[in-house]
């Protein structure tokens, strides 16, 4: 579907004005978007198709494309990743995250013993044999 629809939108760009050209970009990527994930091409004619359509609009108008069409387009890019369900994303092999992120995410994912997990649980409910403590406010 993508690349012959992409071949018709490269040929008429010169006849459009950026702000038309800009228009039917965006229902292009809107269309791009609603691809099913067992229609979707290999992720290297997807990086071709953004990227002969981005260089044909610089070529035209000499400018980039607005940062709402860009990504979109990236969200096409990254469709398989996004319409994945699995529910472990960040251990696959093209995860999101960056070497910082994962360092902070290990830092905040402390590893605690059972038993001290299981204080804090108890601690946390609604058990009557910790004695409450309230504090009473000075009166102003």
């Amino acid at each position: 579907m993508g690349h012959k629809l992409m071949l018709s939108y490269v040929a008429e760009l010169e006849t459009l004005s950026i702000t038309e050209a800009e228009e039917v970009l965006l229902n292009y990527a809107d269309k791009l978007l609603e691809i099913k994930l067992e229609d979707l091409p290999e992720t290297s004619v997807r990086v071709q198709e953004v990227e002969d359509l981005t260089e044909s609009f610089f070529c035209v108008f000499e400018q980039q494309c607005n940062q709402y069409i860009l990504s979109k387009l990236s969200d096409y890019l990254l469709l398989d990743f996004i319409k994945n369900d699995s529910k472990a994303k960040s251990k696959q092999d093209d995860s999101f995250h960056s070497s910082s992120q994962t360092s902070n995410r290990r830092k905040a994912e402390v590893p605690l013993a059972e038993n001290t997990m299981d204080h804090f649980n108890l601690k946390n409910s609604w058990n009557i044999a910790f004695k409450k403590s309230t504090k009473e406010l000075e009166e102003v």
